[in-house]
C-alpha cells in the first residue's frame, strides 16, 4: 500500500508539472473581440466621416466616408477579404509566437523609457489587433505624403497608457510615435498614420500579476466557451486571470482523478487478497 500512495503522489505531481509547464508559454493577450469602434462626425453635406487625412502641417485635406474605410478585428478575419485575412492571421500568429513584444518591436523598449520610464515591456498586453484598409482615393493621398487621422472608442482612463503598434509590411512592426498618439481623457484615443494594415493597441497590464496574460483568441465564441468552462471549475469569473486559475483547478483536479482511479485499484487487489 506505501508504494500505491507513493506512486499516487508521483502521477500528482507530474500532472500538476505538465500542466503547471504549458501555463507558462501564455504569450501577450489578443483578446478575440470586436474592433474598437471609431468616434464619427457629420460634415457639412450630412455625411457620416469615420477619419480625416491630413496634410504634413496637420491641415485637413479630405474627409474619410463611412463607406471608404474598413476596420476588421481578428476574431472576424475568417470572414474578411484575403489580402485583409492573410496579413491579419500573419500579425496574429507574429504577436501569439513572441514571450515579450520586445520580440516584436526591437526598439520597444526604448520608446517605453522615453514616454512611461516606470512600465516595462513586460508589463504590456495587446488588447486589440484589427486591421484598417481605405478605398483607393484615400490610399493615393496617403502615398503622396499624407496621414489619415482616426479617432477609436476604447473605454481608457484619462491617465492610462495606450501604444499603438503597426504591421507596416510581412513581419516589421514599429510603435507608433506617441505625439501622433492622443489619449483625449473621454475613453478615446485618437491616432495619426501615415500608412494603414494590422494595428494593434497594447496597455498596461493591471492585473498586478505578470503571468495574467491569456493565450491569443482569434473567435469570440471561443473565447466565451473557455470562461464559461472555467466558470464552471473555478466557480467564479476571473477574465484576466481566468486561464491561469483555470489550469491550475484543472491540474487540482487531474491530480485527484488520478489519486481516486489508482484508490480504486488499490481497493480491488484489497479485494483479492
Amino acid at each position: 500500500m506505501k508504494k500505491i500512495s507513493t506512486f499516487i503522489l508521483a502521477m500528482m505531481l507530474a500532472v500538476s508539472t505538465a500542466i503547471s509547464a504549458g501555463a507558462a508559454e501564455f504569450t501577450p493577450s489578443v483578446q478575440g473581440k470586436e474592433a474598437p469602434d471609431l468616434v464619427t462626425t457629420v460634415n457639412e453635406a450630412g455625411e457620416e466621416v469615420v477619419a480625416v487625412v491630413r496634410d504634413a502641417q496637420g491641415n485637413a485635406v479630405e474627409d474619410v466616408l463611412s463607406g471608404n474605410l474598413i476596420v476588421t478585428p481578428v476574431a472576424q478575419a475568417d470572414e474578411a477579404a484575403e489580402n485583409i485575412r492573410t496579413s491579419l492571421q500573419a500579425a496574429y500568429e507574429q504577436i501569439r509566437n513572441v514571450s515579450s513584444l520586445n520580440e516584436l518591436v526591437p526598439n520597444l523598449e526604448t520608446v517605453l523609457a522615453g514616454v512611461a520610464p516606470d512600465v516595462s515591456v513586460d508589463e504590456l498586453v495587446v488588447r486589440d489587433l484589427f486591421d484598417v484598409s481605405v478605398d483607393e482615393q484615400v490610399r493615393a493621398l496617403l502615398e503622396a505624403g499624407n496621414s489619415v487621422e482616426l479617432q477609436f472608442r476604447l473605454g481608457v482612463a484619462a491617465d492610462d497608457l495606450v501604444i499603438c503598434l503597426h504591421n507596416y509590411s510581412e513581419d516589421n512592426w514599429e510603435v507608433i510615435d506617441q505625439q501622433n498618439v492622443v489619449n483625449n481623457g473621454d475613453g478615446s484615443v485618437t491616432v495619426r498614420f501615415t500608412s494603414l494594415s494590422p494595428i494593434a493597441f497594447a496597455v498596461k497590464n493591471t492585473s498586478g500579476n505578470s503571468a495574467a496574460t491569456t493565450a491569443p483568441v482569434q473567435n469570440e465564441t471561443a473565447q466565451q466557451t473557455a470562461t464559461t468552462a472555467q466558470d464552471e471549475v473555478d466557480g467564479k469569473p476571473n477574465p484576466e486571470t481566468g486561464m491561469m486559475e483555470g489550469m491550475g483547478s484543472i491540474a487540482l483536479a487531474g491530480a485527484v482523478a488520478v489519486a481516486a482511479g489508482f484508490g480504486a485499484v488499490a481497493v480491488v487487489r484489497s479485494k483479492k487478497k
